[in-house]
């Protein structure tokens, strides 16, 4: 009895303090609400914010500054090495950008950022990461025209410039933000999205109580057995 008694205690400690799961999958930002200052949505479990300067935004519903179009179809550009095309909804650009932020409740793994009409033939745009994650094309609209039609595009570190470029990039990494510049241009926007979102990690306070309550626990089946 003592022994059964001993192992459910352990049992239940190491489920209360197990490494934290993620949900793998593919899986865009729906925003879903505006004020002057930020534009906010959920990104599966976790909450997203993008705080900064912008043009205007479109919501999941197709309200919002921007309208109601599809700017993400046609959408062979987006779905290129088995991808999906982003949603209605994203942050829409004209003039350049410094040091803006998108914040997610729980960190994020391998996030995407799906990009259009980013820079012009003649006009290129440079979006810039801060801290120069990998920045990997998945898909592009090279040869798969996107709503604006076909465009070009080059990497560098931590970042991309399009010369009128829509597609979806993948940053390597574990973020619970993303800062980032973008140099001017008419029009252009994106929208983001994550590999995984992972589930929140025990505070150390957590280690601690589980703790006191295994001493509690033993405790308790020394008096019995002592009775």
């Amino acid at each position: 009895m003592k022994k059964n008694f001993r192992r459910m205690a352990l049992t239940l400690a190491m489920a209360s303090i197990a490494t934290p799961l993620t949900a793998s999958a593919q899986i865009w930002t729906q925003w879903t609400s505006s004020t002057s200052a930020t534009v906010s949505g959920t990104l599966g479990s976790a909450s997203v914010t993008y705080t900064g300067a912008r043009l205007g935004e479109q919501l999941f519903d197709g309200t919002g500054s921007v309208g109601s179009t599809n700017f993400f179809s046609p959408s062979g550009a987006y779905t290129q090495n088995s991808l999906s095309a982003p949603p209605l909804g994203f942050i829409q650009f004209n003039a350049a950008v410094s040091n803006v932020t998108i914040s997610f409740s729980q960190a994020v793994v391998n996030p995407y950022f799906a990009f259009i009409s980013v820079g012009q033939s003649s006009l290129p745009v440079t979006y810039t990461f801060q801290d120069a994650p990998t920045v990997t094309v998945l898909s592009n609209n090279s040869t798969a025209c996107a709503y604006f039609g076909c465009g070009a595009f080059t990497t560098g570190p931590g970042s991309i410039t399009g010369y009128e470029f829509s597609g979806t990039v993948q940053l390597t990494g574990t973020f619970n933000s993303i800062t980032f510049s973008a140099t001017s241009e008419g029009w252009h926007g994106f929208t983001v999205g994550a590999e995984q979102v992972s589930t929140a990690v025990p505070e150390p306070s957590a280690f601690a109580l589980v703790g006191v309550g295994l001493l509690g626990l033993l405790g308790a089946a020394r008096r019995r057995r002592d009775a």
